[in-house]
Order: C-alpha cells, then sequence, then structure tokens
C-alpha cells in the first residue's frame, strides 16, 4: 500500500505528463509560489484569467482535437487524446487498488507527512478550482439552464477552499518550523511499533523488535523534550488540525469531481472535452473509495457525508438506465366475413351460468 496519497497523481504516471504534454506548468509557475497559504483572492483571479487565455489558445489552435487537463500537486498539464489514453492505462492500477484496498490508513501517517499530504491536496485543489470556473464558462452554452446550478455548487467548493486556505495560512508557518528530524524519528518509530503490535509487520522482516523500539523512543524523547518542552502535547494538537484539515481537503475534492459527473451527465460531452469528462469519472471513482474509508477509520465527519451523498448522486447518473420489459405484442384483430343469413329458428330458451 503506497504512502503516496491516494488524490493525487500515481508517481509512475507522472513521466507520461512530463513527457507528452503540449503544455505544462508548475504550481509556482503559474502562482508565483510554491506554498499554498500565500494565495489571496488577487492571485487567485490572475490564476483564473491564465487558465482561461491558455485553454481557449490551445482550443483555437487545434480546433476538432480532443484536449484534457490533468491537474496534480506538482502543476497542470494539458494532454492530447493518445496521450491521455495513455495516461488513463498508467491510472487505472492506482485507481483499482484505491477502489479494492483504499487508501493508507491515517494512523500510520506522520504528522509531517499529514501536513505534506495537506499542502499538496491544497496546491492541486487551487488550480481545479480556478480551472473549473474556465470550464463552466466554455461549457455554458452546452449545459444551458444547468449552467447557473452547477455555477453555484462549484462556488461552494471554491468557498470551502477558501477557508481550508485561511486556516493553513494562519499555521502553516509554525507547522513547517516544528517538523524537526528527531520528532519525524521519534513518530516513525511509535508507528513502527504499532504496526508490529498490530501484526501488520512481523519483527522477523525488520530485524528488530517492539522492545528495540521502545528503547530507541525513549532515547527521541529526552532529545525532542529538550529541543521542544511538552512536544507530544504540541504534535498531538498538530496531528489532530492535520488530520481534519486533510479530510476536509479530500471531501472536498470528491464534492467537485462528483459535481463534474453530474455536469457531464446532463449534456452529451462536446467535441474537444470527452477526455475531460472520462477523468471527472476517474477521479470520482477513486475519491469516494478515499472519503469512505476516512469515514470508516476515523468515524463520520460532517463534510465527509455530505462529500458522499453528492458522491452517491453522481453515481447514479452513470448508472445504465433499467431496460423496460417488452411489451407484449397483441394480435392483430383479424376481420371475419359476415356470415350469411340464415333462417330465424325458433329455440329453447336458456339461463345464464353467470348469474
Amino acid at each position: 500500500m503506497s504512502s503516496r496519497p491516494a488524490t493525487l497523481v500515481p508517481e509512475e504516471a507522472i513521466p507520461i505528463l512530463e513527457e507528452k504534454a503540449i503544455i505544462q506548468a508548475t504550481f509556482e509557475q503559474l502562482t508565483g509560489t510554491g506554498k499554498p497559504w500565500e494565495i489571496n483572492l488577487r492571485k487567485f483571479n490572475e490564476l483564473r484569467d491564465k487558465l482561461h487565455r491558455v485553454e481557449a489558445e490551445l482550443r483555437a489552435a487545434n480546433p476538432g482535437k480532443d484536449i484534457t487537463c490533468i491537474i496534480g500537486e506538482r502543476g497542470m498539464y494539458w494532454l492530447f487524446e493518445d496521450a491521455f489514453n495513455a495516461y488513463k492505462e498508467k491510472i487505472e492500477a492506482a485507481v483499482n487498488a484505491v477502489k479494492a484496498d483504499g487508501p493508507m490508513p491515517v494512523w500510520r501517517y506522520t504528522t509531517a507527512e499529514l501536513l505534506e499530504s495537506h499542502v499538496n491536496n491544497m496546491r492541486q485543489l487551487i488550480m481545479a478550482v480556478a480551472h473549473d470556473e474556465v470550464m463552466l464558462t466554455m461549457l455554458k452554452e452546452s449545459l444551458g439552464d444547468n449552467h447557473i446550478m452547477l455555477n453555484r455548487e462549484f462556488g461552494n467548493c471554491e468557498r470551502n477552499v477558501r477557508a481550508m486556505l485561511d486556516d493553513i495560512r494562519d499555521q502553516g508557518e509554525f507547522l513547517l518550523s516544528t517538523m524537526s528530524h528527531d520528532i519525524l524519528m521519534a513518530e516513525r518509530c511509535r508507528i513502527t511499533r504499532e504496526m508490529i503490535e498490530r501484526g501488520t509487520i512481523e519483527e522477523g522482516e525488520l530485524g528488530y523488535t517492539a522492545a528495540d523500539l521502545r528503547e530507541v523512543e525513549k532515547v527521541i524523547d529526552k532529545r525532542c523534550s529538550k529541543a521542544l518542552p511538552a512536544y507530544q502535547k504540541r504534535i498531538a494538537s498538530m496531528y489532530s488540525i492535520m488530520q481534519e484539515e486533510m479530510r476536509k481537503s479530500e471531501s472536498t475534492q470528491l464534492s467537485r469531481a462528483s459535481r463534474w459527473v453530474l455536469a457531464y451527465s446532463l449534456m452529451e460531452a462536446p467535441e474537444g472535452f470527452r477526455g475531460q469528462a472520462e477523468m471527472a469519472s476517474k477521479e470520482h471513482e477513486s475519491l469516494a473509495s478515499v472519503v469512505a474509508s476516512r469515514e470508516e477509520e476515523l468515524g463520520e465527519s460532517e463534510e465527509g457525508k455530505k462529500a458522499l451523498k453528492v458522491s452517491e448522486e453522481a453515481a447514479k447518473t452513470k448508472e445504465p438506465a433499467p431496460v423496460p420489459p417488452p411489451k407484449e405484442e397483441k394480435p392483430e384483430p383479424v376481420e371475419e366475413e359476415a356470415p350469411a343469413k340464415k333462417k330465424k329458428v325458433a329455440r329453447m330458451a336458456t339461463i345464464s351460468r353467470r348469474r
């Protein structure tokens, strides 16, 4: 099971993106910073305008060609159909693995890894919600009256992202400054020991025991306490904060992917956008498994419940319509020849048996 966050582009697919992209740009190139908490409203609007120009110019220069934008934590990649098909093949195994086994459990993350995962999710979300607005504008005519409703729903996703950016902006620099090597080692020792105690891994595979790890933890604990008094309480607090923030970002990712599945179910994907429709479906499948797994491991959350409800609604739109039962074919009435007139013959009166 990979420690790489399941919401991100699989490592094995990145070379295809970097080799085959028509256009690619890193988060820093697009925003002028590598820190998501430095993105304010002005920078977000600048990013959206920049993406609108890229999309408009690229599609104008390649009429009739299918173009798909892939968004990862490193940046954005625009692909033609052949490259997108190659990318799909690479991510298929990763999507299936997440659907079958779920993502790596949260208890195996160190605080630093939770922070890194959340920061990467936020980079991806910033680019994604800006690109969503561009796509909605381009698909306005195809969506018809549904555009207003979807514009409102995607606006909610953007507001969620802004709120999370405010949270991480308040704590970002402090969180980074406390991720020392000793604290990281202390957490890794604890997690490895828990894996042994839960039977996830055998001591023989490691070459050391849970008891050995407890002794190492004692040594590292002294060093950490000297450098940062009451560090355990502080790390526990940060861990809890990062855990909830990561869950929020994953739920927001699922909500926006679900909205795109719904959007494409309300129209036939226009020429040039079929890859975008397929990508929305793949993201939806993977993210639904991620959020459901978090809810099962950590208990229900308000954001998770809402995201899964939206996901279920989107999933229904992908289900094939029920096939109506075959109609019973009634035999066509046969025109009977009028009987020949007969002479009236007196008959015995009878009583109806239906009475």
